[in-house]
């Protein structure tokens, strides 16, 4: 009698600890639905997955691996990351896909996922040693933004989502602009006068770097623009992300 009512004490237990570990239930979507065209696979992929969030991922067994493998098994184009059901956190499975009916989902896969990877490879590293000059004339270096938090905005003028964003950059700039701990600036690709003159007609707030070619290419090995970039007081990449919506939530996080 003991022994039986010990055993249903321990079977409680242990489901209420898996209860208590595994927050997250079914796949918002089924996988059938998201892979039966790219307009679906498209439509879910905006709405559910951004590979960029401090996610949970899984395994296809459901265990536990880090961001970066994670990425890196999407890398190999054999898996579809499927977002799970919860109400505390963000989970990402990995569903395995035997055969790819259209293959530009999983072309697009794989490319969203090595942009992650890098962005995700860069952060904790220092930021690499700089000393330049934005177009008004003030000096900025690595000493000169010790003890700031930077928000860096890498572009160049032929990028039309760099330039499609910089309204709610702007707002942004604004929503900050009293913190004397946040520093805003860019650094573009562009020569310095071709950018004065794109700037007398297009509204900018972030200072800006201008002939920053040989930099974001050899020194930071941006291939991805817009390209944003959160240091912390220490000088550390701790965020890197594609988008405005990204950047808004991840400063969030990190002032």
């Amino acid at each position: 009698m003991h022994m039986r009512l010990f055993f249903i004490i321990y079977i409680i237990f242990i489901s209420f600890s898996s209860a208590q570990t595994n927050d997250y239930g079914k796949p918002v979507k089924d996988p059938s639905i998201i892979l039966k065209s790219f307009q679906n696979f498209w439509q879910y992929q905006n709405t559910y997955i951004k590979l960029s969030d401090d996610f949970i991922g899984l395994d296809t067994s459901s265990n536990s691996i880090d961001k970066g493998e994670f990425l890196r098994q999407l890398i190999t184009g054999n898996y579809l990351p499927l977002r799970l059901q919860s109400k505390t956190s963000i989970y990402y499975k990995l569903s395995e896909v035997d055969y790819w009916d259209v293959k530009d989902i999983r072309n697009t896969t794989v490319n969203l996922a090595k942009i992650e990877l890098w962005n995700y490879t860069m952060e904790n590293n220092l930021f690499p040693k700089f000393n330049a000059q934005d177009l008004n004339g003030n000096n900025y270096s690595n000493e000169s933004l010790k003890d700031k938090t930077v928000v860096l905005k890498l572009w160049f003028i032929g990028c039309q989502q760099c330039i499609k964003e910089m309204p709610s950059l702007n707002k942004l700039f604004d929503t900050y602009k009293n913190r004397k701990d946040l520093v805003f600036l860019s650094m573009a690709l562009d020569e310095d006068d071709a950018l004065r003159k794109f700037l007398k007609k297009r509204k900018f707030d972030f200072p800006v770097i201008g002939n920053q070619n040989d930099f974001l290419k050899n020194k930071l090995r941006t291939y991805m623009y817009p390209t944003h970039i959160i240091i912390n007081k220490e000088g550390k990449i701790v965020k890197v992300v594609n988008s405005y919506e990204e950047l808004e939530k991840a400063l969030k996080k990190n002032i």
